[in-house]
């Protein structure tokens, strides 16, 4: 009889006496984003432009409750403002289209994805770069 260890392994469920002792074996999964973050972090900190942005859209919060300013960055509507910066808009490409964790979802999922978290991109400029 053959049997698929793999796929076994992965669907197995895991139960109390069964939890991996040794706590680097979560540390496998990874993300772009959170690098991400701390480089707009950055960048509305000590770039002239940045600091430019964010003066701005303080003023902007005073009035406007769909602009929030957390942690350092700019949201509106709840998504993070990204500044036009063609490095950091090809990381977010890169994150969520062609790494392992964006999975190569396709265009239409891959840009509502990067929609429902980001503000600011150029969508249909992005639709035709890809």
């Amino acid at each position: 009889m053959l049997h698929n260890r793999v796929a076994d392994a992965l669907s197995k469920s895991i139960h109390a006496k069964e939890t991996p002792t040794d706590p680097s074996m979560l540390l496998t999964v990874s993300s772009i984003v959170p690098d991400l973050l701390i480089e707009l972090q950055q960048h509305f900190l000590t770039h002239p432009d940045g600091q430019n942005h964010m003066q701005k859209y303080e003023a902007e919060a005073q009035s406007n409750s769909n602009i929030q300013i957390t942690k350092g960055l700019i949201l509106f509507q709840n998504r993070i403002f990204i500044p036009k910066y063609q490095s950091m808009r090809e990381t977010l490409m890169n994150a969520f289209h062609s790494s392992v964790e964006g999975g190569h979802s396709g265009t239409k999922a891959t840009l509502a994805r990067l929609a429902s978290s980001f503000f600011g991109l150029e969508y249909p400029k992005m639709l035709r770069d890809l």
